[in-house]
């Protein structure tokens, strides 16, 4: 597990490990991104609205615990409702890349 995601308690986006913001989608950019744009380890719930620092279109990446690069695109945010209630703890429609990190 890389990252954590909630809503209840303490809300917010938690990196497991080092993150960050790439520029592009092949693997030296986003193992660059990793060192160069690194987000903090905690995102809080007020940060994360729709528009904030994970907006659409935002590349991360990290190098898993399993000595592996990951790369997660955001595709789309969108507002969270559920049953009526809503949260500001937005909706993030992602892919995920996955490179062996050769030894």
């Amino acid at each position: 597990m890389e990252l954590t995601y909630q809503d209840w308690g303490d809300a917010d986006l938690r990196f497991l490990t080092p993150t960050g913001r790439s520029s592009g989608t092949t693997p030296e950019e986003c193992r660059a991104g990793v060192d160069t744009d690194t987000l903090p380890a905690s995102i809080p719930e007020k940060d994360l609205k729709q528009g904030g620092p994970l907006a659409k279109n935002t590349i991360l990446c990290t190098v898993t615990t399993d000595n592996n690069l990951a790369m997660l695109r955001i595709i789309d945010v969108q507002p969270h409702t559920t049953g009526g209630a809503s949260s500001d703890m937005p909706d993030y429609v992602t892919t995920l890349t996955l490179w062996k990190i050769a030894e």
